[in-house]
């Protein structure tokens, strides 16, 4: 493992950068085009699952807008707006309605044009030119936001008759933005992750609570993080990983009061953050060194990465 920030040891210029459980992926600027690497279906290798690209490898097809992983697979919108998946395949995750692995881009049913797409662990949501919010994949904890529970091989239409700005899908829940301006969030709730106050999972969303307005959302595991319009951070969900210390909150409480922020991204079980001043900031669970700090150590308030050392 790496504990702290390393180059990717290539030329290219990049726009973008997704992570999934074992594959990496970019977006170039110029060019926009994707190159991953790791292991999987989900790189864009051919093989049998088990191939592994040890540096940057380009995925045909584009020029590509936008870029998304989930945990073992990937998608990408290209510049017409098609949506495109591959990758591992059990439940449905890759929208194509046909349950096989694929190394090769291959468009998401519907014929829809896209804005943006966001894999979660085992489902795909994606919001339409149209501001329409679809999700497909694993539905078993209401995830798909839908009303129902099962699985999805191509998209369906999020309940609730919202326009939508921003989305992200989670493990088991996914969250999102409305047009104006509110939080939704639906899937599992057990660790109060849906922000309502409740630990009851719901099949199609509801409001999280607060009455702020947001600009900026993110769905891990456990937990999920968003930024208002004031550019203050905000966190709910499981203790030790929203950046609240040993104690976790049904409802979205303030993280660092005092810095302003422009981004969050929670994965998996640890969280990210940049300030308007252009520093990011990690905390939660750290034992494969995947808050970038120079060690392995577990951290329940964000810590300032900088060159593997960690700052107050």
């Amino acid at each position: 493992a790496v504990e702290a920030p390393k180059a990717v040891p290539s030329t290219l210029k990049w726009a973008g950068i997704e992570s999934g459980e074992f594959h990496t992926c970019g977006l170039t600027t110029p060019g926009n085009e994707v190159y991953c690497w790791g292991q999987g279906f989900q790189t864009g290798l051919e093989g049998d699952g088990t191939q592994v690209a040890t540096s940057p490898t380009m995925v045909g097809g584009g020029p590509w807008e936008s870029l998304t992983a989930g945990a073992s697979h990937t998608c990408a919108v290209e510049a017409g707006g098609k949506g495109y998946c591959w990758g591992e395949e059990l439940e449905g995750r890759l929208g194509n309605e046909v349950l096989e692995p694929t190394a090769v881009p291959t468009e998401v049913s519907g014929g829809r044009s896209w804005k943006e797409l966001s894999g979660g662990h085992f489902h795909t949501c994606g919001l339409t030119l149209t501001d329409h919010l679809y999700c497909w994949g694993q539905g078993g904890e209401g995830q798909l936001g839908n009303g129902r529970v099962e699985d999805q091989i191509s998209p369906v239409l999020v309940a609730g008759g919202n326009s939508w700005k921003r989305i992200s899908a989670g493990r088991f829940h996914t969250c999102g933005i409305s047009a104006m301006g509110d939080a939704f969030c639906w899937g599992r709730g057990e660790f109060n992750q849906l922000g309502n106050g409740s630990t009851s999972s719901q099949t199609s969303p509801v409001k999280v609570a607060g009455g702020h307005e947001w600009i900026e959302i993110s769905a891990g595991q456990v937990h999920s993080c968003a930024v208002d319009v004031n550019q203050k951070l905000y966190c709910w969900g499981q203790g030790g990983f929203v950046g609240l210390g040993e104690f976790g909150s049904s409802t979205p409480a303030v993280v660092l009061p005092a810095y302003d922020w422009v981004a969050v991204q929670t994965r998996g079980i640890h969280t990210c953050a940049i300030t308007a001043n252009e520093e990011t900031y990690c905390c939660g669970s750290n034992a494969f060194g995947q808050l970038g700090i120079g060690n392995t150590y577990d951290f329940e308030v964000p810590r300032m990465v900088f060159r593997g050392v960690i700052l107050p």
